[in-house]
């Protein structure tokens, strides 16, 4: 794939997939990665060397700091050492922290109690998972965000197309059928989904935060990441790392993922308008891409990290005592030990390139101009939240594994509670109103944003395009399906910037 296709389909990303002024992409394109299905089953407490090295090497990849427009994992710190060091869990390090003083008011208390008592359920042994409530809320907001996705990567494309027929059939059909499988998905979110009593009691725990007891409140998050429990060894590497998944953990098995296109007039278009970032770094070649269309499948992914609270960002009770550097100074790009960090990704399968060759495609496309991002469709804003804490089981006799000051960490073999999923989301009923005709001889990239999966072989495959003289073959009548289809990628790593931080309040008492 050529450096404008690339830079078209990241541009095209941007757009789809940025959801607030405060979230951003990453892209792996120096660290291409690439899992099977089974692979992305990942275990609470895996029961194998394989599966250990697995959740190894996916909790390190989604924990690395984020830089920016490309994701560099190599020489980066990772979230739980910064964050676990902010609140003091390892011994011996981290810089000392100053709170606030304060208390609740006994309504303030009692409105906190009913907050929580209508998210959470508390279990036998004590711990507190999601309530059926707040399960529902976050299976219809993830069934609400893939509908958007799915609407804005198809109005992206035909609002591309040169051709009235495409046009029409966009503005007569497929927008009209769209945009009610969205509004469908809202209506879901506000009545099956709870959504205005879930987001009523998440900002009154949220808010609580400002009325408790900072002490409290500042103890709770500790209790909530415990190195004894969140803490594991792989014992192939000996490297110590927090359990980290994602949400919905049976998204790497569903089968209505939503479809992703590009296509050469949409490629013309982005390169166009790239934003300045990507084209800084990917620059534009002259003349048209020699890819005529690229498709895959998509599905976003929430992170799970039951140890990691965010609201502890946001928090205006507490301070460096020694004026320590800021964890992010909240400008624009941030600067600081944790400007951002990752909390979503994009995986994508079943990727097919046809290039112009194959595809027929001559002579250049003119160029239109798309509309601007807060133009492309007007619909709910959606905004990724954290998910529900786990029921998270502690193992009798875990003891606290011995740990030196960041971002070092000893490795040392412990038990660790099992980690429990989110239940799996609602199936959308997502349908394509028009599906776009099979391209002639494409030709499917096993080796785009992958690397092999452990224990597999992946080969790379040539891409050239056919010489004019020899006619593509044609296609096949048979249904075959693409090398890579049981292969899912990570296109993308969705980032969230982080507010100035610490950022206390002048007016409470210190």
């Amino acid at each position: 794939m050529d450096s404008n296709a690339q830079l078209a389909l990241m541009t095209k990303a941007k757009l789809v997939f940025e959801d607030s002024p405060d979230a951003f992409l990453s892209f792996p394109a120096l660290l291409p990665t690439s899992y099977t299905p089974d692979q992305l089953d990942l275990p609470g407490i895996p029961d194998s060397s394989q599966q250990s090295q697995i959740l190894q090497e996916f909790s390190q990849l989604v924990n690395a700091i984020p830089q920016g427009v490309l994701f560099d994992a190599t020489g980066s710190d990772v979230l739980w050492n910064i964050y676990g060091n902010v609140l003091g869990v390892f011994p011996g390090a981290g810089a000392a922290v100053q709170l606030a003083q304060g208390a609740l008011s006994a309504q303030q208390d009692s409105e906190l109690q009913l907050a929580q008592a209508y998210l959470y359920t508390q279990t036998a042994d004590g711990q507190r998972t999601a309530s059926p409530a707040y399960q529902a809320y976050s299976q219809c907001q993830s069934a609400y965000l893939q509908a958007t996705q799915n609407y804005k990567t198809k109005q992206i494309s035909a609002l591309a197309s040169t051709d009235p027929a495409a046009q029409a059939q966009w503005q007569n059909t497929d927008e009209p059928a769209l945009r009610a499988l969205v509004q469908t998905a809202m209506d879901n979110w506000n009545n099956q989904g709870n959504k205005a009593a879930v987001e009523q009691a998440l900002q009154t725990v949220a808010t609580a935060s400002t009325w408790q007891s900072p002490q409290v409140t500042w103890e709770s998050w500790k209790d909530a990441f415990q190195p004894a429990l969140d803490i594991l060894t792989d014992p192939n590497t000996n490297a110590n790392y927090a359990l980290t998944a994602f949400s919905p953990s049976n998204a790497a098995t569903q089968t209505n993922w939503p479809t992703f296109t590009l296509s050469s007039a949409e490629i013309l278009q982005l390169v166009s308008q790239a934003p300045k970032e990507l084209a800084n770094i990917f620059g534009t070649a002259t003349g048209t891409s020699t890819v005529a269309a690229l498709s895959f499948e998509f599905c976003s992914v929430v992170l799970n990290r039951p140890w990691f609270k965010p609201d502890l960002f946001g928090a205006r009770f507490w301070r460096f005592a020694d004026g320590s550097l800021p964890l992010s100074d909240g400008g624009t790009p941030a600067t600081g030990t944790l400007s951002a960090y990752v909390k979503g990704l994009i995986f994508v399968r079943n990727i097919v390139v046809t290039p112009v060759a194959a595809a027929g495609a001559s002579g250049p496309i003119p160029i239109k101009t798309l509309p601007a991002v807060n133009q492309i469709v007007d619909v709910h804003p959606f905004l990724l939240r954290p998910v529900p804490p786990l029921n998270l089981h502690p193992v009798p006799g875990a003891t606290l594994p011995v740990r030196p000051a960041a971002p070092a960490v000893q490795a040392v073999p412990i038990q660790a509670r099992p980690m429990v999923m989110m239940a799996p989301a609602i199936a959308p009923a997502h349908q394509n109103p028009s599906p776009p005709p099979a391209a002639t001889a494409p030709q499917v990239i096993p080796t785009l944003w992958m690397r092999p999966p452990l224990g597999a072989q992946i080969h790379a495959a040539t891409f050239a395009a056919a010489p004019a003289s020899t006619p593509p073959a044609p296609p096949s009548t048979t249904n075959v399906p693409p090398a890579n289809a049981g292969t899912i990628s990570i296109l993308a790593f969705i980032c969230q910037r982080v507010p100035q931080c610490p950022n206390p309040d002048p007016n409470l008492t210190w």
